[in-house]
């Protein structure tokens, strides 16, 4: 008999009479639980191979699959390539599957034309390849060693000018003299000289025919009408045009003929009349 108030003292192998079995419970407990997870696992892994392995075989019998095969080459976006051109550089591809095709490699072999500055491709199925390109637009004809070569606004060499039809740019002389970077170079100041002038002057532009760099200090322009050389800065050569379009039939007035006008002076124009130069020819 147990007494009330009296604390009760067990042995301790008496104080937990449960523990073991409990211990038993729990790891069975567990045990299952790391059964069905595994079993689940399991299933899930061997569900995600069989769908691998399946879309592997559809993929490889789709790219095998000859209803997939390349039987035209459409060209969008050309006005002075030739479609044929382009067409012939991406010969290589018809027949082959059209979804086995590298997109990045094909572009790359159109944009070997060039006049094509940029080309995207497109697989249209079952079997046709779109190529959409964009084209450089030439700004000015550089004349090197007596060959006139359609240049654009990179400087990048298109084609020679005769091999498309005429074209009304003005042409960058001067160039004889230079080769590789520099006369890369040379060309890019040209065709930025070309676009500055454009903002600055306008219509300007259209009667200017020649711009010759073959003094550095300075770019000589000719105009497509007879007129006074005009001068002009090479590293500012939009400087003064403005007021010299707004003065020039006052010079003419003043001066009359003139042989060249210097817009390279900040805030002044220079203007040689012609009959001074032939005088000094003269003499």
């Amino acid at each position: 008999m147990i007494r009330a108030g009296r604390p009760i003292h067990l042995e301790p192998g008496q104080r937990y009479l449960r523990s073991r079995a409990n211990r038993r419970v729990r790891k069975a407990r567990i045990r299952q639980g790391l059964g069905r997870v595994l079993l689940v696992v399991s299933l899930q892994v061997a569900v995600v191979c069989a769908l691998g392995y399946a879309g592997s075989r559809v993929v490889r019998q789709l790219r095998s699959a000859e209803e997939f095969a390349v039987d035209q080459v459409e060209i969008a976006g050309t006005t002075r390539a030739s479609v044929e051109s382009v067409q012939h550089q991406l010969a290589r591809y018809r027949g082959r599957n059209l979804l086995d095709l590298d997109l990045e490699q094909v572009a790359a072999d159109a944009a070997r034309n060039p006049w094509l500055r940029s080309v995207s491709v497109r697989r249209i199925l079952p079997g046709t390849l779109r190529v959409t390109v964009v084209e450089r637009v030439p700004r000015a004809a550089a004349l090197v060693d007596g060959v006139s070569h359609l240049v654009d606004t990179t400087g990048f060499v298109i084609a020679p000018s005769d091999a498309v039809a005429p074209m009304d740019l003005p042409v960058l002389t001067g160039l004889d003299s230079l080769e590789g970077p520099a006369l890369h170079d040379a060309i890019v100041r040209g065709v930025d000289a070309i676009a500055r002038l454009e903002r600055e002057a306008g219509a300007w532009i259209d009667e200017i025919s020649e711009l010759d760099f073959s003094v550095s200090d300075r770019i000589v322009v000719r105009t497509v009408d007879p007129g006074p050389r005009v001068l002009l800065d090479p590293d500012h050569p939009d400087r003064n045009v403005q007021p010299f379009l707004e003065l020039r039939r006052e010079i003419e007035r003043r001066v009359g003929e003139a042989a060249w006008v210097d817009l390279r002076w900040s805030d002044r124009l220079s203007v040689m009349p012609a009959d001074h130069v032939s005088a000094q020819e003269g003499s």
